[in-house]
């Protein structure tokens, strides 16, 4: 029988919808807190008793995907009853200091809110999302000098910019796209501005974790981990996959300019070893090793980016990186968490799959999707067959870290949906919706 015959997609598909229908089913049974919201995280019979709204958008998407409408329904309801006086409080320290609401919590949040609507296409859901989105511009002053943390007993906003507020940009620019308001433009492109306006971008082309807004002597004795020190996953990537959705809203070259200097940066400064991305590019001190999650965001990026300007050097560093992790696979077809372990991490395991497979449809290399099919391999037999513990040994399967936390649970099921529309023969790159849905933030 042909590997592509009907009966064996057929049979594919069915396994598949098992799988996505086990993990729906799992999170809904074990991992609810008695309220019905989903928990943050649980291991073994033990939950914590954190909910996950700030993450909405890794799982929201992917269970309506799968018809979960009602489901989703019901913890949306669960969400606005969570809110105090219209705000999302963290229910975790930073910095120190609770009681914060804090931006980076907001963008997962409006990312689901958003799906949400997307799906539902109705004034409560259009409402809700307008609404939080306006509570986000409000706290953390994203159309004036940004603030990323707001005291809410006190009213005080703490003049620290977190660089990961760089998603608002693609947030603002959807809300553009369904509601038409020009005023979401300007928030993105503000937004745009005073992440590059800081002094450790305009040094070295990349961005710090954090920046204050602060008189210039305050500034030297704040901590260099925050401030000194630019962490290329979600900090840097997250903003290049902002900054090229800003270019194609706007087609300002000052936009491409600065993506290809953050791109170059970043082969300068941040890569390793040909071809592994370091976690956190710090000027002074020892240098950091190889990690996964940089390094399949960087590669993700750089496919996006060949795709829409064709640079070679871009699809030739996006092959480097894979391939110095494909040489780093374990006897598992695993990935290790960095370069020198021999610990895998869940969602890293999905994100570099994703990743690859863009990798190989611009390419055709076969190592590529040989790699990719290692590792789905490795991963329904040791993560997804220990119900999606956080960490396996990538050599001998050995459950290293018996967590589970719910969005990673949730996210695999982006790797069942690639899986379920290739067998439909469609491609990341030809098919909008798919893209979208596959997207890593």
């Amino acid at each position: 029988m042909r590997i592509d015959s009907p009966q064996l997609k057929e049979k594919e598909r069915e396994f598949l919808l098992g799988e996505a229908r086990r993990i729906i089913n799992l999170l809904k049974k074990e991992f609810l807190l008695v309220d019905g919201s989903l928990c943050l995280e649980k291991t073994g019979n033990i939950k914590r008793p954190f909910h996950v709204f700030h993450d909405l958008g890794d799982f929201i998407p992917f269970f309506l995907y799968f018809g979960e409408e009602e489901f989703i329904d019901g913890q949306i309801n669960l969400f606005r009853n969570f809110l105090s006086e219209g705000i999302f409080i963290s229910e975790h320290p930073s910095l120190g200091m609770k009681g914060l609401a804090k931006s980076y919590e907001y963008t997962d949040l409006l990312f689901g809110l958003a799906n949400y609507f997307e799906y539902k296409q109705n004034e409560e859901s259009g409402s809700l999302l307008l609404e939080n989105s306006q509570k986000a511009v409000d706290l953390f002053k994203l159309n004036k000098n940004p603030s990323s943390f707001y005291l809410v007993k006190h009213k005080f906003h703490l003049p620290i910019f977190d660089s990961r507020d760089g998603m608002f940009i693609e947030l603002f620019l959807e809300n553009f796209n369904f509601f038409g308001e020009p005023r979401f433009i300007d928030i993105a492109e503000n937004v745009f501005n005073k992440l590059i306006s800081g002094g450790f971008y305009k040094k070295f082309g990349i961005l710090p974790k954090m920046r204050a807004f602060l008189p210039w002597p305050a500034n030297d004795i704040l901590p260099a981990k925050y401030f000194g020190a630019g962490e290329i996953m979600k900090y840097n990537t997250n903003c290049l996959f902002a900054f090229l959705s800003l270019f194609q809203k706007t087609k300002d070259k000052k936009i491409l300019d600065v993506i290809i200097r953050m791109v170059e940066a970043i082969k300068e400064r941040a890569i390793c070893e040909r071809g592994g991305v370091i976690d956190v590019f710090r000027p002074k001190g020892e240098p950091s090793k190889s990690f996964l999650a940089p390094s399949f965001a960087l590669l993700d990026f750089l496919c996006d980016f060949y795709v829409e300007f064709g640079r070679r050097e871009d699809i030739e560093l996006a092959k480097e990186v894979a391939c110095f992790w494909i040489e780093r696979q374990g006897k598992t077809g695993l990935f290790p968490l960095c370069g020198e372990s021999k610990a895998s991490f869940i969602d890293s395991e999905t994100d570099m799959m994703i990743a690859l497979e863009k990798l190989f449809e611009l390419t055709g290399e076969k190592q590529i999707k040989q790699a990719q099919q290692k590792c789905w391999e490795g991963t329904m037999k040791w993560h997804a067959g220990n119900d999606f513990v956080l960490s396996v040994d990538i050599d001998s399967g050995k459950v290293l870290n018996f967590g589970q936390r719910t969005k990673f649970v949730s996210l695999f099921l982006k790797m069942i949906i690639l899986k379920l529309e290739k067998l439909e023969n469609k491609d990341i790159y030809k098919d909008l919706k798919l893209f979208n849905l596959l997207k890593d933030r």
